[in-house]
């Protein structure tokens, strides 16, 4: 983040991600609000979101980066080289080279790698369609009172919760359109897959649909066994919907697929991965029908883009 101060009464905003940030929201008059961004349709942007500790003191443990490093080159190496990747973490754990040795033959030519703190002001890697995020940036409880008093905020405030997750906002966003979401055309963000490990304390599921609103977000959970049997197909069948871009599936029909009765079908609706799916998912279950969510919808001004924001003067 960076201001600009022109004297008393007047500021400059100058990052990406001012409204998303409550250090800003927090400062008192007479400084201005940011000016509204364009809104932006991140419809392109599929998010794999794995909640598990992996904060800085949960990976000190011995062997705790193993079973990252496993699920990330298990899935670089299913790419089969159709993409290039960029990874993001913490400067005190790089898992650059673990994650190379782990790799097949040549697939470590396609990989890039950022550390928390450099996560920023870069066009570098706006190639990369696949990206990878490893933890979140903190400050730690002194580092977050500085910036609140910087900011105006009095020490006896407790901004707290809204400053770690406007924060957290802050630098999801910064992170993540390092790489091919930030090529966007007329308000629609450039295709990309990202992978998000972050600890679950952080309710990254609702701040990544705040921060990028109209992406898909899926449960991506290397660790957990997968769904199989009646529930595991009915899965599939509901994830073809979104492939097919369809608006609802009656539930007769889902029936008839799975070649069991309405009352079964109900029961199965309710077993807790299927719960579970539906609202990663955003799928709405109605008395007839699953019914899927809408589509965000560009600006129709088109607005501006993160590049336009990072071009020289």
């Amino acid at each position: 983040m960076s201001i600009v101060l022109l004297g008393r009464t007047s500021m400059v905003a100058a990052w990406a991600s001012a409204g998303s940030t409550a250090a800003y929201r927090s400062m008192a008059a007479p400084w201005p609000s940011p000016v509204p961004a364009a809104a932006k349709n991140y419809s392109n942007l599929r998010v794999h979101l794995w909640q598990r500790s992996v904060g800085k003191e949960a990976l000190n443990k011995p062997g705790a980066s193993d079973a990252i490093v496993e699920a990330l080159a298990t899935i670089i190496d299913e790419d089969e080289g159709a993409s290039d990747w960029l990874v993001v973490s913490y400067k005190s754990h790089s898992v650059e080279d673990m994650l190379r040795k782990a790799l097949k033959a040549n697939n470590g030519e396609r990989l890039n790698f950022l550390t928390w703190g450099m996560h920023h002001g870069t066009n570098a890697y706006a190639h990369c369609r696949r990206v990878v995020l490893i933890g979140q940036l903190t400050y730690g409880t002194s580092g977050y009172r500085a910036l609140a008093a910087a900011c105006g905020v009095s020490v006896e405030e407790d901004v707290g919760p809204d400053l770690m997750a406007g924060e957290y906002r802050h630098n999801l966003l910064q992170a993540l359109t390092r790489a091919h979401v930030r090529r966007n055309e007329n308000g629609v963000a450039g295709n990309c897959q990202a992978y998000v490990i972050a600890s679950k304390n952080v309710g990254a599921f609702d701040l990544l649909s705040e921060v990028f609103p109209g992406c898909m977000i899926e449960r991506w959970a290397p660790d957990a066994p997968e769904v199989c049997g009646r529930a595991g197909q009915l899965i599939a069948l509901l994830e073809d919907g979104f492939t097919n871009k369809v608006k609802r599936i009656a539930k007769k029909d889902l029936a008839a697929a799975l070649n069991m009765k309405g009352p079964n079908l109900s029961r199965l609706l309710g077993e807790s991965d299927v719960v579970i799916y539906l609202a990663e998912r955003h799928l709405r279950s109605e008395h007839l029908a699953i019914v899927y969510p809408e589509l965000f919808e560009p600006y129709p001004g088109g607005g501006f883009t993160i590049d336009q924001l990072d071009a020289p003067g």
